[in-house]
């Protein structure tokens, strides 16, 4: 995708702001990111973002000439600023954090349809037409879920019935995996899609990551992770399927009740594992499948089973954090099936890319 900020690119020399300091011109940058994108975030979490600049501004200024310094600043605000600007051609998807619901939206209705089961109306409902930016829906498409049915004989019976098996009782494992994985609990954890950004960084943390392989896997994914949540979100309120527990509750024991809330948003396919095949594949192409890492986003949190979980390959991690959410009793099968198919294809598309032409 071409933009209007193409030409801004961080190198060993600008005609204007002269030599600039990588790191400096990314920590003006990413501080003036955060309060271009994120300004509704809480005043302890500014701060937080406030102290680190400011720590590693003091640590710059013992390294740097100070002039140089304060031009890579004035760079790398304006990068900020660039990309802020290019975000408002963006109607569906800039600023969306202001109105994620939509009180006038009215899902379709009808058998095996999705229907909301609190008072809050649906979440991000038109978030399907935001913009893409890598991938071409002329080649990339969500197929078709199963047929619905409220036979007890039929293929999607069997789909909610393994859900139902599967909650009976449900082992620590599994329910420690489930609240593991589950990125739901609003004002306690960050969503499923910034998990995969935890990951990358935990990632880099415990192993020996060059920095240049880290802003490719930043950049890559990125692209990979948005695409894949507006195509996701296009299909969810385009098949509108139901979600387990409405199903469950009418077709097989009315009293049966998901591991957590279930989600306010349609089935069909899976976010969580569209998201985490998309950026699996992407780690896998710069770090390779095999690794090791302890994933340790939730450790501090008590309100679920955040204990930390070690993974030896990417590919554990893709596969468990689809599963989870047949362990929460949120999705069917064929929604997390799906979404390790779409995500594995759109994660391999921004791998392959050549940042070199960007």
């Amino acid at each position: 995708m071409q933009s209007k900020f193409d030409e801004l690119e961080i190198t060993a020399w600008d005609p204007i702001y002269g030599k600039l300091i990588q790191e400096v011109a990314l920590n003006s940058c990413y501080d003036r990111m955060i309060h271009h994108f994120f300004p509704h975030a809480t005043m302890a979490m500014q701060k937080k973002v406030s102290d680190f600049k400011l720590s590693l501004r003091k640590q710059f200024l013992n390294e740097f000439d100070k002039f140089q310094l304060e031009q890579s600043e004035l760079y790398g605000i304006k990068i900020a600023d660039e990309i802020f600007e290019f975000s408002k051609l963006d109607r569906v998807g800039h600023q969306a954090f202001a109105f994620n619901f939509d009180q006038d939206y009215s899902p379709a209705m009808g058998d095996g349809k999705w229907v909301s089961l609190d008072s809050m109306p649906a979440l991000l409902p038109h978030w399907g037409n935001a913009k893409l930016f890598i991938t071409d829906t002329a080649f990339v498409h969500v197929n078709p879920p199963i047929e619905f049915s409220n036979d007890r004989s039929s293929e999607f019976f069997a789909q909610a019935f393994e859900l139902f098996n599967l909650s009976h009782p449900i082992s620590e494992e599994r329910r420690w995996i489930a609240e593991f994985w589950s990125d739901d609990f609003h004002g306690v954890t960050f969503c499923a899609v910034s998990r995969w950004i935890s990951i990358l960084i935990q990632f880099a943390e415990q192993n020996n990551v060059k920095k240049e392989q880290l802003y490719e896997a930043f950049l890559k994914l990125g692209l990979a992770l948005n695409d894949v949540t507006v195509m996701v979100w296009a299909s969810k309120y385009f098949y509108n399927m139901e979600r387990p527990d409405t199903y469950i509750k009418r077709n097989i024991n009315k009293n049966w009740e998901p591991l957590h809330h279930t989600p306010n948003f349609p089935a069909y396919p899976s976010g969580h594992a569209t998201f985490g095949a998309a950026a699996g594949e992407i780690l896998k192409s710069i770090f390779g499948n095999k690794i090791r890492i302890t994933d340790k986003s939730h450790e501090d949190n008590k309100e679920f089973i955040g204990t930390p979980r070690s993974f030896s390959s990417f590919d554990d991690m893709i596969v468990e954090n689809a599963t989870s959410r047949l362990y929460l009793g949120v999705h069917y099968r064929m929604d997390c099936d799906e979404g390790l198919r779409l995500g594995k294809i759109i994660g391999m598309n921004a791998a392959k890319l050549n940042l070199t032409l960007l």
